[in-house]
């Protein structure tokens, strides 16, 4: 899988620098795209099947209460208009099983996820207004 790296925002409280000096710019981006490998299960009668080779650009995020695969999804807490963007905003309390961030990707089922550091409070997301379907502008967590 080749990755290439978009950066964001990235927020940190004056107070308590020390506690994220591991979780770096980069620690916070999602590649801009990937490529993947997929294979058709079964394919019909008279249809072929092949692989078009087509990267999958970055779109958006979500937020899970432990490891994504247990499919537990945060809804935003709240949300804002500024403009040109929604913004959705997720506060997290305190959870043994700690929270995830997932990169999503255009056409593909393939999301890359990692645990978000313990003391993370919140994660802030603006969407492009100019696409139908959400698309991340910018993301912040602190």
């Amino acid at each position: 899988m080749r990755l290439s790296k978009i950066h964001f925002g990235f927020l940190i409280a004056s107070i308590g620098f020390s506690k994220f000096a591991f979780a770096t710019p980069d620690f916070f981006a999602c590649p801009t795209e990937i490529s993947v490998e997929q294979k058709a299960t079964e394919s019909s009668e008279n249809w072929t099947v092949f692989n078009s080779q087509s990267k999958h650009p970055f779109i958006n995020i979500s937020f899970s209460e432990g490891d994504p695969s247990q499919r537990v999804i945060l809804a935003p807490s709240r949300e804002k208009q500024k403009k040109g963007a929604h913004v959705n905003i997720w506060n997290f309390s305190p959870s043994s099983s700690g929270y995830w961030v997932s990169c999503i990707y255009s056409e593909t089922s393939v999301i890359l996820a990692r645990k978000l550091p313990s003391n993370t409070k919140s994660c802030e997301i603006e969407y492009d207004k100019k696409f139908s379907s959400p698309v991340v502008k910018s993301f912040k967590c602190s």
